[in-house]
């Protein structure tokens, strides 16, 4: 079992998952005592809002995790930063990881996220990607 935890319960925050059991909810790091994180296992993950926002799980614990907005994502060098401030380091190829896809769903359903779509490919692929 896993359980997951909110930074702010707002439209956006950032979210993490870490492993554990029963599915909780707690604080993470302000992006003053994170400024940078790696993650693997990722996509992107647009709201019905426009927002887009990195889903993936953290290289260094494997904990699913959500960002706030991104405001730019540069695929030639797998580096995105968010409306936080903080910045994303991309390892690897874009995929699915479960705990993060529990985060995304809790997300948004504090968020009132009706419908999401996965914009990955289209943005991974894209010479400019966001921003």
């Amino acid at each position: 079992m896993t359980h997951s935890a909110y930074e702010e319960q707002r439209v956006g925050a950032d979210l993490s998952l870490n492993a554990g059991f029963p599915m909780t909810i707690w604080n993470v790091d302000g992006v003053d005592g994170e400024p940078e994180i790696t993650l693997v296992r990722w996509r992107i993950l647009e709201t019905d809002e426009g927002d887009r926002h990195l889903v993936g799980a953290r290289e260094d614990d494997f904990t699913g995790r959500v960002s706030t907005a991104i405001t730019t994502f540069d695929p030639s060098r797998m580096v995105a930063v968010t409306r936080s401030g903080r910045t994303y380091q991309l390892r690897g190829e874009p995929g699915y990881n479960a705990d993060a896809q529990y985060v995304w769903e809790q997300w948004c359903a504090v968020n009132s996220v009706q419908k999401s779509s996965d914009v990955t490919a289209a943005v991974y692929e894209a010479p400019k990607g966001i921003g």
